[in-house]
């Protein structure tokens, strides 16, 4: 079986220039560290020095250096042509370190690219359809229905096939910092399964819920169906006020955050919020479900590790999806849970509401990642959709800044226009739904806050043509918005 190549740079590296330590041993160390604890498992394959040394900003001798002590020490390997892989042999020193524990307790469909029409400016939330790269998932698909055996047709583990476990748990290991082990992943039917099976595997009624206020809408009403109760924490530039929801809900038994790229208004959950956040759920044996919906796209700086990631007590619930890498249409997401008990109750529940997610869908996805096209594509997609952030910036910056206040974030498929006072919001609706565009308002979002009325506008799925076409239909439908403000006596 292939090994997946993390064309991606590893989450969490990061060199400090101004210390001791010279750079190329950071380098060195941090690798090692990363093989010591599996997180770079033999076999895999280390990142391009050159793509590595251009993301941390430093000269490529520097990661040459680093690679060549790894290397002199038995730790990786090269072959020409191919690149640096982890040893399949690790040195002695190597085997007697002690690794960071991953808290287990014990017919064809032919695709077509979809039609302009069918996504329309500024719809959220949708990746670049038109650049899928339609003809390799044909190829790949007609590959695993060749292959097909009767073994593969029968039911599956309800947990989801067992080597699209693994693709994901690598790649989640190296591009995330996630701690987990294939047996940790639930293979889902989209992400809204994933969040259902938590609140019917662990909450009851009338047990309360951080919720981030604004927050993901598909979430909030979901668990108000659990009749759950609901906790509305303020949301600030490094993400949820953990403070206040310790001061106010201290005994909420789970916490809902989106700490890479927060939903809707953008920004990251900071260092000293997330050990807030992970010492509430230790002591009050609390939950976090975190959901990660789009943190691939990032164009500025280090990629950032997640929460989960920093959890020694096994508290958070870490969830992913395709949707936004792929294609939503997939319907394919995943959860890791921390341990085989919690496991085995999401089985069971799974098991009753579905039985398993469709296995063909899991065949071709596998096979996808293991021939290295799913890194690709990501890495692709990213180049594109950083290229179109740009183009949004410097559009809505020309069409519309004389009536919104542009909210500028360094990652994530939409960028946050809050509404100057002297619009109406009421009207703009009506003028926006008369040009055809699709433009979400964040107050579908709000709980409890009272906040400035502002739009989302995705990006991603849109040519620069496209994009300053909607602008200039967007700038004419807020110039009819616009009133005159009362004077101040």
């Amino acid at each position: 079986m292939a090994k997946q190549s993390p064309d991606i740079l590893p989450a969490g590296i990061f060199l400090q220039k101004n210390t001791a330590v010279p750079l190329y041993m950071q380098v060195y160390q941090q690798f090692r560290d990363m093989i010591a604890s599996r997180r770079l498992r033999p076999g895999e394959r280390l990142p391009p020095s050159r793509e590595l040394a251009k993301t941390l900003g430093v000269s490529r001798v520097i990661i040459s250096q680093g690679f060549e002590q790894l290397m002199m020490e038995g730790y990786i390997i090269g072959k020409t042509g191919s690149g640096t892989f982890v040893a399949d042999v690790l040195p002695d020193s190597m085997l007697n370190a002690t690794p960071v524990k991953t808290p287990i307790r014990k017919k064809h469909t032919t695709y077509q690219p979809v039609n302009s029409a069918g996504v329309q400016p500024f719809q959220i939330g949708t990746p670049s359809l038109d650049q899928f790269p339609y003809k390799l998932w044909q190829q790949t698909g007609s590959r695993v229905l060749k292959d097909l055996k009767a073994s593969t047709l029968g039911y599956e583990d309800t947990l989801g096939y067992m080597p699209l476990r693994k693709a994901i748990a690598g790649y989640l290991r190296v591009s995330r910092a996630v701690q987990c082990e294939p047996e940790q992943v639930v293979v889902v039917s989209g992400s809204q399964q994933g969040f259902n099976l938590v609140s019917r595997c662990l909450l009851q009624p009338g047990d309360r819920v951080w919720m981030e206020d604004p927050c993901y809408a598909g979430v909030s009403k979901l668990l108000l169906q659990h009749k759950v109760q609901l906790c509305a924490i303020p949301v600030e530039a490094d993400g949820m006020n953990v403070s206040y929801a310790l001061q106010h809900y201290p005994e909420a038994k789970l916490a809902y955050v989106t700490p890479s790229q927060q939903f809707p208004l953008g920004g990251a959950l900071s260092q000293q919020k997330r050990e807030l956040l992970l010492q509430w759920a230790q002591q009050h044996n609390s939950w976090i479900l975190e959901d990660d919906y789009d943190s691939e796209f990032r164009y500025e700086g280090n990629p950032l590790p997640s929460l989960q990631g920093m959890d020694t007590a096994g508290r958070v619930i870490y969830s992913g999806t395709f949707s936004k890498v792929l294609f939503p249409g997939l319907r394919l997401a995943y959860l890791v849970l921390p341990d085989a008990a919690i496991t085995a109750q999401f089985k069971q529940v799974k098991f009753y509401t579905d039985r398993q997610s469709p296995i063909l869908e899991q065949l071709i996805t596998t096979r996808f990642m293991e021939e290295g096209h799913f890194l690709r594509h990501i890495r692709k997609m990213r180049l594109l959709y950083a290229e179109r952030h740009a183009h949004m910036r410097a559009f809505a910056a020309t069409y519309i800044s004389a009536y919104c206040t542009i909210c500028p974030s360094a990652s994530g498929m939409h960028l946050l226009c809050r509404l100057n006072n002297n619009i109406d919001s009421t009207v703009l609706k009506a003028a926006i739904k008369q040009a055809q565009l699709r433009i979400y308002f964040i107050e579908e979002n709000i709980l409890e806050q009272h906040l400035q009325p502002a739009m989302l506008l995705g990006f991603t799925a849109f040519s620069r043509y496209q994009m300053k076409t909607g602008f200039e239909q967007l700038a004419t439908c807020l110039q009819k918005a616009v009133f005159d403000l009362p004077a101040k006596s």
